[in-house]
């Protein structure tokens, strides 16, 4: 938790010092990316596309959705901290640097909504995403000890998704249940920033900041609700996206390749 508080801290203070730092940029050598490059990041997740739509398998249930006994649409909105670690390799070549990158994070972005209709009918949607990963290109322009960069590629995360339709009745049985979870997979897309921090050190290796803004999906999913034996004929099938947003801080540690470069 020390790491969560403490890195979006140092962030701030980069941003408080852009102006000084490039000023002393005209002055010294520049940093260079050159080599691999392993840290920590934490940050804030959000969901996307929060739709979650649902039909009807027999004429009954249909009627159901059409009655507004049970929801067609409901918005679910998930969001949460995030945290983990990632490796790269960058080549810089004058002020262009390109690299690889690779990360993984856990997750808390996790939320339940439930629809209650005129007559107490209660439905319940339920996703969970426990883990947020990448391997991606990345491109970027070095300014001095500042690199902006953009960058794509595969993304990879752990969800679940589930619908429990509750009957009114006493003692309220859930009449109809069903849940998919796995390994979802997609893209994602973003920007950031490396700061390299002059003359700071960690066991003899350079240190460097980021801030960095992805977007990711990793798809739809359709989960099955079958009716439970005996107490709901038929079943629904709702629609869930997992796709989203992530603002996150970090801090790296340079392995190996030149360490500064006095050209501009």
């Amino acid at each position: 938790m020390r790491i969560l508080f403490a890195l979006p801290l140092l962030s701030a203070a980069l941003l408080s010092n852009a102006a000084h730092a490039q000023q002393a940029a005209s002055t010294s050598p520049s940093f260079n990316w050159s080599g691999f490059h392993a840290g920590i990041n934490a940050g804030f997740g959000t969901s996307d596309k929060e739709d979650i739509v649902t039909t009807g398998v027999l004429a009954g249930n249909i009627a159901q959705i059409a009655a507004n006994r049970r929801p067609g649409l409901v918005t679910n909105s998930r969001d949460g901290f995030l945290g983990g670690a990632q490796i790269g390799y960058d080549w810089q070549v004058g002020k262009f640097v390109y690299g690889v990158e690779a990360d993984l994070d856990i997750t808390d972005l996790d939320h339940t909504t439930s629809f209650i209709s005129t007559l107490n009918d209660r439905t319940d949607f339920k996703q969970k995403q426990t883990s947020f990963g990448t391997v991606r290109a990345r491109a970027g322009y070095a300014v001095g000890n500042f690199l902006p960069y953009v960058t794509a590629g595969w993304a990879f995360g752990r969800y679940s998704n589930s619908v429990n339709l509750i009957s009114n009745a006493a003692p309220n049985p859930v009449t109809f249940s069903g849940s998919q979870s796995g390994l979802g997979t997609g893209w994602t897309a973003g920007a950031g920033i490396d700061y390299a921090l002059a003359g700071t050190t960690a066991f003899g290796n350079p240190v460097s900041l980021r801030a960095e803004y992805l977007y990711y999906d990793l798809g739809g999913r359709n989960v099955n609700v079958p009716g439970v034996p005996g107490l709901g004929n038929g079943g629904y099938v709702s629609r869930f996206d997992n796709t989203g947003h992530v603002l996150r801080v970090g801090l790296n540690f340079k392995f190996g390749g030149p360490a500064a470069s006095s050209s501009y």
